[in-house]
Order: C-alpha cells, then sequence, then structure tokens
C-alpha cells in the first residue's frame, strides 16, 4: 500500500492534472499532460514558428497540387521560378542556401511581381500531379511566364548564376500551357525541339560517363560508329535491290508490250 502511494505521487510529480469539459461541454474530463509531452508541444511550436520565418525570408514551400492552384489563379502580370525537389536529394540540399537567398533578395528588392517557391515533388500521394510538370529528375527549375514555361538553362545553380538567369530576356524552349479542369497540361514540343534534347542529353551522359571512366567514352564511340556505318549499309543495299527489282520489272513489262505490238 505504502509503495502504491510513493508510486501515485511519482507519476503527480511529473505529470499535471486538470479538470476541463470536453467538446461537448461536459465537465468532469480528467487530462493528464506529462512535462514531456508539455516540452514536445513547445519544440513543435517552436519549430513551426522557424518554419514560417524561413517562408518569409526565403522561397515559399508548397505542394505540387497546392503550386498549381497557384499557378492557376495568377495574376497575368506575376512570374514564377519553381524549384521541384525530393528532401533526400543531396544536389537540391546543396542548392537550398544559395534559392531561399535569391528568394529574399528579390524580395528585399521589392520584387512583387516575381516569386520563387520551393516544390516537394517526391512523395507517392502527388506523383500525378508531379507527372503533369513532367518532373522526372531533382532538381527540376522551371520558370513561369505569360502562359509559358520555361526550363532551367542558365547552368550552375548558384545564386549568381539564377540571378542572371531571371535577369536574362532571351530565355530557352519555351512550351505554352493551359488548364483543363483542374489538370495542367503541357503543349508538347515539335520534332526539331525534341531532337534537339535528345542530343543535349545525349551528350550530357557522354561527359559524365567520361569524367569517370575515359575509356569507356572510346568504347561507346566505336559501338556508335559501327552501328551507323552497319544501319547506313544495310539501308543502301536495300535502295539498290529495289531499285534493281523495279528497272527489271519496267524492262520487262516493256518488252511484253513490244512483243504485244509484233503480233
Amino acid at each position: 500500500m505504502r509503495n502504491s502511494i510513493k508510486f501515485l505521487a511519482y507519476v503527480l510529480s511529473i505529470a499535471s492534472v486538470s479538470l476541463r469539459s470536453d467538446d461537448k461541454g461536459n465537465a468532469g474530463v480528467l487530462v493528464f499532460r506529462s512535462v514531456s509531452a508539455s516540452s514536445a508541444a513547445e519544440t513543435t511550436t517552436t519549430t513551426s514558428e522557424t518554419t514560417a520565418a524561413s517562408d518569409d525570408d526565403g522561397a515559399i514551400e508548397l505542394t505540387p497540387t497546392a503550386f498549381r492552384a497557384q499557378l492557376q489563379a495568377k495574376p497575368s502580370d506575376e512570374k514564377y521560378f519553381a524549384k521541384f525537389y525530393a528532401p533526400w536529394c543531396g544536389h537540391c540540399k546543396s542548392m537550398a542556401k544559395d534559392w531561399d537567398a535569391l528568394a529574399a533578395e528579390m524580395k528585399s528588392e521589392g520584387r512583387s511581381d516575381l516569386k520563387l517557391f520551393s516544390v516537394d515533388a517526391s512523395t507517392q500521394a502527388e506523383a500525378s500531379v508531379a507527372k503533369e510538370f513532367e518532373i522526372k529528375s531533382f532538381p527540376t527549375l522551371m520558370y513561369f511566364e505569360d502562359g509559358k514555361m520555361f526550363p532551367y538553362s542558365g547552368g550552375a545553380r548558384t545564386k549568381e548564376a539564377l540571378g542572371n538567369y531571371l535577369a536574362s530576356e532571351n530565355k530557352k524552349d519555351a512550351r505554352k500551357f493551359s488548364f483543363k479542369g483542374e489538370s495542367f497540361k503541357l503543349q508538347q514540343p515539335g520534332v526539331f525541339v525534341r531532337a534537339k534534347k535528345f542530343w543535349e542529353e545525349s551528350l550530357q551522359v557522354i561527359a559524365q560517363v567520361y569524367k569517370h571512366k575515359a575509356g569507356a567514352v572510346y568504347v561507346l564511340y566505336g559501338a556508335g560508329l559501327v552501328t551507323g556505318i552497319s544501319f547506313a549499309s544495310l539501308f543502301f543495299v536495300v535502295v539498290q535491290r529495289t531499285g534493281g527489282d523495279g528497272k527489271k520489272s519496267k524492262a520487262a513489262a516493256k518488252g511484253k508490250g513490244s512483243a504485244k505490238k509484233t503480233n
């Protein structure tokens, strides 16, 4: 009995007990709130306040769904620069400081027409919306202006390079977008643009391979050369055979016509 009293006293010493009414107005609901839980709540509050402060000073944090709604409702004179990222992505973490610094600089300069967004596109729940923006890797940077979307082409992801890109008036590879209901729709690029993009991406892959294993690039080049020559040779053989068969058919038809006239 004495041990039980000591245990009860210990519990009461680490917990605060209050009597309050519940949401329906019923009195007599006993609430235990431990000291550790209270500390955790205070920590959570502090963290939330810090996050809100960073949003005020840096880029605006949104989900893909919220960003899509923001983009659909945006005034025509506003410009958006969005970073689609994943929290676990190393490159995303590396550029985070520069990204928020750029956002803070834009705000300090009074650029109310330009907003920077950080969009977490890594969750499974948002995968379908991220697909509408054609997010295939992290980070992906997109600039939105006058009903067009521009993939970032400023090279480095430093604050200086990003700022120079925003100041540039000749942004590349614009694609028109529209909305069908809530869905974001991108106009498909032409054949030339797609071929150019494929070539640029191929060169990037080759450069990465060369950086790590130079010998592998020569192997790839040799394999590509042999494959190209093989396909070219096959093409000419097919053309020659088809052309030869065509000439024989015409000659045979001409011979039959001559024979009929003689008869």
